[in-house]
Parts: C-alpha cells; structure tokens; sequence
C-alpha cells in the first residue's frame, strides 16, 4: 500500500498515484532536458561571439550577437508554436490534470 493511502481506495489508489508519479516524471524530465539544451546553446553562442572577436574584431563580435539574438527569438518562438498545437504536450497536460483531480478526491 502507498504512503498515505487508505487501505480502501484499494488497487484504484494505487494505480493513480503510480500514473501521477509518471505524469510528474515526464514533466521533470522534459523541464530538465529543455534547461540544459538552454545552457548547452547559450555557453556554445558565448564561445562563438568570443571566437569572433579574438580573430575577426569587435565588429565581428556585434554579427555573432546579433545573429544569436535573431535565433534565439526564432527558437522562441518555434517553442510557443510547438508547445502550443503538440497533441502530446496536450495529452500529458490532461493527462496530468485528470491525475491530479483524481488523487484530490
């Protein structure tokens, strides 16, 4: 029996606590793997604009920075775009709603 569950909620207790675990596991993970792809690409830009100024100047420099700033609005907004019409996104969002509903009860 889980922690905290009555013993009458039975097998239907555990199994929504075990489907809200997952449902938070999955959300943690996605936060996660989005906050390194983040830091990876922000230390890589870093490096590039850097790299551009010891060889090429400051004017080179300012290209990198504008350049990384234009990707990073249009990887933005490829986000917005994929978080919002993704009928997996949406389902773990239900998905983890219903559970959390359930588990409230």
């Amino acid at each position: 029996m889980m922690p905290g569950k009555r013993e009458e909620d039975g097998e239907d207790g555990v199994v929504k606590e075990a489907a809200k675990g997952a449902v938070e596991g999955v959300g943690i993970i996605g936060a996660g793997t989005a906050g390194s792809a983040r830091k990876v690409a922000g230390t890589m830009g870093e490096s590039a604009s850097r790299i551009a100024e010891h060889e090429h100047g400051t004017e080179a420099k300012e290209m990198v920075d504008g350049g990384r700033e234009a990707t990073a609005n249009v990887g933005k907004v490829v986000y917005d775009v994929t978080t919002g019409t993704s009928v997996a996104w949406h389902s773990g969002e239900v998905g983890f709603a219903a559970t959390r509903a359930s588990t409230n009860d």
